[in-house]
């Protein structure tokens, strides 16, 4: 979505691809008709003041020090990186060079999820309670290093690829969590089911299960002292009030748009953090904020023993 989202926000010319694989920037900057393309950003820095890091998470650290080092600002995808010790270097080289390091959470972006936002400080139905995320489809997604699946190129499974979203809102609605507990059908491995529960100041109650081999139910539900609050993950505008015995469908304020749209919200965020001299709406010490929790998840598993023979498929331990 970043090609389309850069040809299309007034603030940002897209001029520059750059692959190690430079056959495959050729193509795609003949396809999207970018002047430019290249193997490095070496090449093609005098054309550049900012760039959009989405590589697999091991190349982050590299990539984002060097374009701080070349004066740039970065927009980087999720996760910020594999480790809180590379994350907080990213932070540290962005505020030295003066530059924005900005997060692609797009999700951030949906009206729905801005509008829940708003519900739970608003208090319109009274004090958040719980916030319950089941999310989880077949794995599908179309990869050419298959680098999500390789142990040695990442530091977990479904949880920092695929839960990482749900989780950033999660963090977002609720502040840092107060304490966590995990559970996830890694045997050594990488997961592919994760459960983790969170406790949040006020009470409130998180509870996220995320897979990649089992069809979910897919729903956010949020529940308050008065009504319950329901949405889709994949919903960028609808949601569905609960109240006593009234049922509501209802739309947020920005409509039910597109997922590209909300792709073009974030990279006008980002030209304008640039641009206006002000923080983007996601920050790199939010997404410092994910791989910490994260981080705290993996260390719970690497603590517990394995069990005598492999949970049931779908199921954790």
């Amino acid at each position: 979505m970043h090609i389309p989202a850069a040809k299309n926000v007034e603030d940002v010319e897209l001029t520059t691809l750059i692959d190690a694989d430079a056959v495959r920037s050729e193509e795609l900057a003949a396809k999207h008709d970018v002047p430019f393309s290249g193997k490095a950003l070496a090449d093609v820095v005098d054309q550049l003041d900012a760039a959009v890091v989405c590589t697999p998470p091991h190349l982050h650290l590299p990539l984002v020090e060097d374009a701080f080092a070349k004066g740039l600002h970065v927009l980087c995808e999720k996760p910020l990186a594999n480790t809180l010790k590379e994350c907080e270097a990213m932070v540290a080289a962005g505020k030295q060079a003066g530059r924005t390091l900005a997060m692609a959470h797009i999700f951030r972006f949906y009206p729905v999820r801005r509008e829940m936002k708003r519900i739970i400080e608003q208090r319109r139905f009274g004090a958040l309670v719980s916030v319950h995320i089941e999310q989880g489809n077949p794995y599908s997604w179309k990869s050419v290093t298959g680098y999500n699946m390789r142990r040695e190129l990442v530091p977990g499974g479904v949880l920092i690829d695929a839960g990482i979203h749900p989780l950033d809102t999660m963090l977002w609605w609720c502040g840092d969590p107060r304490s966590i507990s995990y559970k996830d059908d890694a045997l050594g491995g990488l997961e592919s089911n994760a459960s983790m529960d969170l406790d949040f100041a006020g009470g409130v109650k998180g509870h996220l299960r995320i897979s990649r081999t089992a069809q979910l139910c897919n729903l956010f539900r949020l529940t308050f002292e008065t009504a319950t609050v329901v949405l889709t993950p994949y919903s960028t505008g609808e949601y569905t009030v609960v109240e006593r015995d009234r049922k509501e469908a209802c739309i947020a304020p920005g409509g039910d748009v597109k997922a590209a749209d909300c792709a073009h919200s974030q990279m006008r965020d980002f030209a304008r953090s640039v641009i206006d001299n002000r923080e983007p709406l996601v920050s790199a010490e939010e997404g410092e904020r994910c791989i910490r929790t994260i981080e705290e998840a993996y260390r719970m598993r690497d603590r517990r023993p394995l069990p005598s023979k492999a949970p049931t498929p779908g199921l954790t331990w």
